[in-house]
């Protein structure tokens, strides 16, 4: 019961401010983004992903001995007897 009151209790204490404090900020956050897109202040995330810089791995530039130590040969599996 002595270790209770001036250990447990403050570090108990401090891990429970600590999850309110980080459950605040995430809450505060998502608001603000969420306010900031409906504003158009901010674009949507699935736009930037869907931008044209990004270029698919078959078309990037490079020889194919380049990409062969990189690519996964297919493995097709067949069932014995069929």
């Amino acid at each position: 019961m002595r270790l209770v009151r001036p250990v447990i209790l403050p570090a108990m204490l401090g891990v429970g401010a600590g999850l309110v404090a980080c459950l605040v900020g995430f809450c505060v956050g998502h608001i603000i983004m969420s306010v900031s897109v409906r504003l158009g202040l901010c674009k949507k995330r699935s736009n930037r992903q869907s931008s044209s810089r990004s270029i698919p791995a078959c078309l990037e530039e490079g020889i194919l001995s380049e990409k062969a130590q990189l690519m996964v040969p297919e493995i097709h599996i067949t069932q014995p007897g069929v």
